[in-house]
């Protein structure tokens, strides 16, 4: 209907309208009228322009010696950072996406100022404070607002570095996860073809996105590194913290003089009064690796959860691996003579089976230690104030492995703890229960009850074999799943818990067989209608003294470890983590003391017996004669 009226209105066959004088007047005011409400609209539009123009100057001001110029609220705070250039240069970030930074430039003549500022570094800070600060040399000190000159243009690119992936030209990066800000910001560049200005920029970091607020300079030396004494024999790694993100990355050289070539640079200062970090940006890094490949930089995990195990100090490491030679040797020796069938018995099948406990735990103890120092040496970081190291590993599945045999050793510890109370118990029915030991204890119940006790400790242990599911490997390093943290925390909580009341109960049992023990042999033997003569007397001092001498040793190799219990309850149950400097003294004290306990427990049981000691002196023997 509407489109046929149009038609009809506009239809060249429609009857002229005749023209008079009076038409020809009104069609005149309304041309002047139109003409004067054009002229008024361009006076109106060059005067909103020249206002537009003068508010953009006002808004686009770069340099200032006035920083709360720049700001919107002299509230507005800021965080301080130094930059990798000349030390006059400082980056202030700020909370607030109209100012995202700025940056300072400092005479020397106003070097009290910079002094001033330097106890500032890497804290927020009000804007009009920082204001304050060079009231006394305002001339000397300018501010400039980055990103401000539209006119400046960049050709950016994205720059994939092991560390930390950047944008070239710019000189940015962000810290967030690595799927937003930086794959959004690099769709960004590849739209425009990678060339952007200030604008751009702008747009991008304030109005598509957020990510104004994870964005960080390459010479922003916000990169906290912990180096202790470069000069020390120990191994050159060193691990950082990137204040912005709180994320980790390590520094290794298997060349001692690449990382003295890499420190000896002078933009690389203490800005706290600690010797033992330094700040850097990660520009020097990008620009050290990439002149030499003497230096290994690596990422840490995004959740944290690298694959850190804990090791002996060095001297402590090769002592145990003479002791562990020892074990080996002595106890392959009397597995050997005890599996043979004339030699069997109850208590040699349970002496064998302690044997290759205690073997299989020394090596699992020390080994991977003395593999740790020859091959990972530059990835062990040491505390001056311990007897711990701490040993990174980056590779998948290097890491599930080292941390799997750091977990079963106390699988072994508990086995050889439950073998010792084993023979504690046979030792005791014997006597009181001759009749009953002497039929119902074979050689064939012992290997029972020790296969029980196997089965009962790899049962016990069994969650840590879930530790090749729990790393995995991600851009090149070894991670933690942090979904299946919460679980491993719980597991082992109550598996070391369960384990170490074990320990406990069997140290009780122990005490107790050797307190009854020793009375038998001594103070209840005076209640016999008849008088040992000295002989049997001696027989019996001695056979106490033996036997009191195995519970010492026993009980004072396990104390390091109840100490550990106690240490573990106060941190984890009660939340003392101030016991934690304890804990690093007592963990490598209590391995070392137990191995001396597994070199000393084939002595001291043939000590304890005669008929051992004739067994082994036959075995000898024969073998001799062979």
């Amino acid at each position: 209907m509407s489109t046929s009226i149009i038609r009809q209105q506009t239809s060249p066959k429609m009857t002229a309208t005749r023209t008079t004088p009076r038409t020809r007047t009104t069609r005149m005011t309304t041309r002047q009228a139109i003409s004067d409400i054009c002229t008024e609209v361009v006076k109106k539009l060059s005067s909103d322009s020249e206002a537009s123009i003068s508010e953009f100057e006002k808004q686009t001001t770069c340099d200032t010696t006035n920083l709360e110029e720049l700001a919107r609220s002299p509230w507005t705070l800021g965080m301080i950072y130094p930059l990798n250039k000349p030390k006059e240069f400082v980056l202030i970030n700020f909370n607030d996406s109209n100012l995202i930074a700025v940056e300072i430039t400092i005479n020397r003549k106003c070097s009290h100022s910079l002094q001033t500022l330097r106890s500032f570094f890497f804290q927020w800070i009000p804007i009009h404070y920082i204001q304050d600060l060079f009231r006394n040399c305002t001339n000397e000190v300018s501010f400039r607002k980055l990103f401000c000159d539209p006119m400046v243009t960049y050709n950016i690119s994205y720059n994939e570095h092991e560390v930390f992936p950047y944008f070239s030209d710019v000189g940015i990066y962000f810290t967030d996860d690595l799927t937003h800000c930086t794959a959004q910001f690099k769709s960004f560049i590849e739209r425009n073809n990678h060339s952007l200005n200030n604008n751009d920029i702008n747009f991008f970091l304030r109005n598509i996105t957020a990510c104004w607020k994870f964005m960080y300079f390459t010479n922003q030396m916000n990169i906290k590194l912990h180096v202790g004494n470069i000069s020390s024999d120990q191994g050159p790694f060193f691990y950082g913290i990137l204040f912005s993100s709180k994320r980790a990355f390590y520094i290794s050289s298997k060349q001692h003089s690449c990382i003295e070539h890499f420190f000896s640079n002078n933009y690389l200062d203490d800005f706290t009064g600690i010797t033992a970090e330094f700040f850097l940006g990660l520009d020097y890094i990008i620009e050290f690796t990439s002149k030499t490949n003497c230096l290994e930089v690596r990422p840490g995990c995004l959740n944290g959860q690298e694959s850190v195990v804990e090791i002996p100090d060095k001297a402590i490491a090769y002592s145990r691996v003479v002791i562990v030679g020892e074990v080996i040797a002595v106890n392959t020796f009397v597995i050997y003579l005890f599996i043979q069938k004339d030699q069997r018995s109850p208590v040699t099948v349970i002496l064998s089976a302690l044997a290759l406990s205690d073997t299989l735990g020394a090596i699992v103890m020390s080994v991977p230690a003395l593999v740790s120092y020859v091959q990972n040496y530059h990835h062990i970081y040491y505390y001056d104030d311990t007897m711990l190291a701490y040993v990174f590993y980056f590779n998948y599945p290097q890491c599930a492995v080292y941390n799997f045999l750091a977990n079963i050793k106390h699988c072994f510890h508990l086995i050889s703890v439950l073998i010792t109370s084993l023979l504690c118990l046979v030792k005791t029915s014997a006597l009181l229960f001759p009749m009953w030991s002497n039929r119902y204890l074979t050689s064939k119940v012992s290997a029972l009850m020790c296969l029980f006790i196997l089965l009962f400790s790899l049962a016990l242990f069994s969650p840590i074999l879930k530790v090749a599911f729990y790393y995995e490997s991600v851009n090149g390093m070894c991670c933690g799943n942090s979904l299946l943290t919460p679980y491993f925390k719980h597991t082992y909580m109550y598996m070391y818990l369960t384990s170490n009341i074990c320990i406990c109960l069997a140290c009780l049992v122990v005490f107790a067989c050797t307190i009854y023990i020793s009375c038998k042999l001594t103070i209840l033997r005076r209640n016999l209608p008849w008088t040992d003569n000295e002989v049997v007397q001696k027989r019996n001092r001695i056979s106490t003294i033996i036997v009191v001498l195995i519970c010492i040793i026993f009980l004072i190799s396990e104390l390091p470890y109840i100490i550990l219990i106690v240490i573990y309850l106060l941190m984890n149950l009660s939340g003392i983590y101030d016991a934690y400097t304890l804990y690093n003294w007592v963990s490598p004290i209590a391995d070392l003391v137990l191995l001396i306990e597994f070199s000393l427990n084939f002595v001291v049981y043939i000590g304890m017996s005669k008929q051992l000691r004739q067994k082994v002196w036959k075995g000898i023997r024969k073998k001799i004669k062979c």
